[in-house]
């Protein structure tokens, strides 16, 4: 997808990731009161949401106004290698800790009742998608096809970690609602669901590169938004202000990922190929359309022809006049009248 557009695209996100992670980092290490999980001061972070707002907009606008030929560039292969595999050690790493979290907070009592718990069930749920979306990115190792039902199914195992995984951080209590921190990596993880959902359809050869590139660049925003000043501030000041380190190394993994993913796109040629199977296909369905349409129509109106031909040639049902009426009762009666003389001939 050699397109000036994109080429764009990609300077404004490299200067905005690096303006919004800069802002956020400086309020985090001044102004962040770590004890009660607010901000003390609000003019560093508020610079710093208005910066990822407005750059989140900004490649939200692809969808738009981007390009939407296909490119000629493989899903696996060398250039995968380190992505695919900084992801897949972070799984392994967030299952492991999903699911001490889920041992330690699977019950809690309400009134006296021992119940489980939403988040520990959450949890537990999301250790086990963990495990099944490291098929996704080995996949993305050993098989360079772009078109994979396997992989499919397991990016698929992807999205729903990254859906559960927000929905817990939701429901966790660890850390009030409206925090701040939890806002971004609620946000952060979302936006990514719907990039792997989008490569979800590309595996299954049903491809929207608008809306591909347009979350995938939102997506490395916030992803990166989220995970480096977290990271930055456990360096420097030894704080978690995620849910937990293994959330930002995997945050962190989610990012090199889809910044690798969109930097190809931006040296990949047209796949002039790719495009003219796409518009064939996009004929063939215009023209399947076309043919129910037709199909429809002319059944509606061989039915309404059909009606019409009943009523013409139904006939008419009038009721009996006296004379059919004598007459089928003189028809009734005259074989009793034979018999009748019959018998007193023979009588006779």
């Amino acid at each position: 997808m050699k397109t000036k557009r994109l080429g764009i695209y990609l300077p404004l996100l490299l200067l905005a990731i690096a303006a919004a992670v800069t802002l956020r980092t400086l309020a985090l290490v001044r102004r962040f009161n770590f004890e009660i999980g607010y901000y003390d001061g609000h003019s560093l972070i508020f610079a710093a949401t208005v910066t990822v707002i407005t750059a989140a907009l900004v490649m939200l606008s692809y969808a738009f106004l981007g390009s939407p030929r296909s490119p000629k560039m493989s899903f696996g292969g060398a250039s995968c290698y380190l992505p695919s595999g900084a992801v897949a050690i972070s799984l392994v790493y967030l299952a492991a800790n999903l699911a001490a979290f889920a041992k330690e907070s699977k019950d809690r009592i309400f009134d006296g009742v021992r119940v489980v718990s939403v988040p520990a069930l959450l949890a537990l749920l999301s250790a086990i998608l963990a495990v099944i979306s490291l098929g996704h990115f080995f996949l993305n190792v050993f098989y360079t096809e772009r078109r994979n039902s396997a992989r499919a199914y397991f990016s698929l195992a992807t999205v729903l970690l990254l859906a559960l995984y927000a929905a817990m951080l939701y429901f966790d209590t660890a850390l009030p609602i409206n925090s701040p921190n939890k806002v971004v990596d609620q946000m952060a993880l979302l936006f990514a669901a719907l990039f792997f959902l989008y490569e979800t359809r590309i595996s299954l050869g049903r491809g929207r590169w608008r809306g591909y590139v347009a979350f995938g660049l939102t997506a490395s925003l916030l992803t990166a938004y989220s995970a480096l000043p977290s990271l930055i501030v456990y360096i420097l000041r030894g704080e978690i202000i995620s849910h937990s380190i293994a959330e930002t190394v995997f945050t962190l993994a989610v990012f090199i990922f889809i910044t690798a993913r969109m930097l190809a796109l931006a040296t990949a040629p047209e796949d002039r190929a790719s495009l003219a199977v796409e518009n064939m296909d996009a004929y063939a369905e215009a023209r399947a359309d076309e043919a129910r349409r037709l199909s429809d129509k002319f059944s509606e109106r061989y039915a309404t022809q059909l009606s019409i031909d009943d009523l013409l040639t139904e006939e008419p049902k009038t009721e009996p006049t006296e004379e059919d009426t004598n007459e089928e009762n003189t028809e009734a009666d005259g074989p009793d009248e034979e018999n009748t003389d019959d018998e007193e001939n023979t009588g006779n």
